[in-house]
């Protein structure tokens, strides 16, 4: 399957080259300090490295601390790779969390913020985090036990406003689209959350 799924995976990828382009130049305040070449430069080496299983998942550190594993098959994860995590929504977190707080991390996706969180709040703290697609929950329990965060508790439901159960829409573990509105979009799966 390797070499044989990498072709296929190859054509995909060109016809998908107009959408791709918006990866190799994120906003400013999200390349961490990178130059838009040196970071289109590792989103082409991440596409590539995606393309094959053994290499397609890589750690990225979040906010100089935690590593978190992404996706190198998903945007969210190719431009983390590229360019880092340095959202403007990661860096007020970090200033106003302290020590022994209490956070709820509602689409937790593959846990950026809830790692961060929990670097923040420290083992005195608490972080709940939600995510209830189920190939991203397996990302993000094994990114809160890769880096031993004990007082992050992982619930995989889907917050609402009432209780009950809906279908959702699930794409790749970790691209950040799963959605309860219809898909348009090709591909993924329903799920029952």
């Amino acid at each position: 399957r390797g070499a044989s799924g990498g072709w296929s995976r190859v054509v995909a990828i060109v016809r998908s080259l107009p959408d791709r382009f918006a990866e190799l130049r994120p906003p400013p305040a999200e390349r961490c300090g990178k130059s838009v070449s040196a970071g289109a430069a590792r989103v082409f080496v991440g596409t590539f490295r995606g393309l094959f299983e053994q290499y397609r998942t890589t750690r990225v550190t979040v906010g100089g601390g935690p590593r978190v594993t992404v996706d190198l098959r998903t945007p969210h994860g190719r431009r983390l790779f590229a360019y880092g995590f340095g959202e403007p929504a990661a860096r007020a977190l970090q200033a106003l969390l302290r020590p022994g707080e209490v956070v709820i991390d509602g689409g937790a996706n593959i846990g950026l913020f809830t790692v961060l969180a929990a670097a923040q709040v420290g083992n005195r703290g608490r972080v709940i985090a939600c995510e209830p697609s189920p190939g991203t929950m397996e990302l993000l329990r094994t990114n809160v036990d890769d880096n031993r965060l004990g007082w992050v508790q992982l619930r995989e439901v889907a917050l609402a406003e009432a209780h009950g159960r809906m279908r959702m829409h699930v794409f790749e573990p970790g691209a950040g689209d799963s959605s309860f509105a219809p898909s348009s979009a090709a591909g993924g799966s329903e799920v029952e959350v």
